[in-house]
């Protein structure tokens, strides 16, 4: 994290810090991290470890966002495609529970 003290707008520090994070449980501090990642380069692979991220700290909707950025940016990114699909029938079976 000493590299975030020299340039605090440094893609590779701030991925280095986001992954620590994460390593620790320390997933909003990880997710902080990488929407600064995704500001400086937004690329698929970065918001797709966002949404990762937000599913984890179980934040559905802005994880389908972070997801479905990731597919504009790339249509091809397979991993992005998977969880949206995850996340669809996540919440179809918890519709179909309360439709009881």
């Amino acid at each position: 994290m000493k590299g975030l003290k020299r340039d605090p707008k440094s893609y590779d520090a701030l991925s280095g810090a986001a992954l620590v994070l994460l390593a620790k449980k320390r997933v909003p501090e990880a997710i902080a991290k990488v929407q600064s990642v995704v500001e400086i380069s937004p690329t698929s692979a970065n918001a797709t470890l966002l949404g990762k991220l937000y599913i984890e700290n179980k934040q559905a909707s802005l994880a389908e966002t972070a997801l479905q950025k990731a597919r504009e940016l790339d249509a091809k990114n397979a991993d992005a495609t998977y969880l949206l699909y995850q996340l669809k029938l996540a919440r179809e079976r918890k519709t179909r529970r309360t439709d009881w």
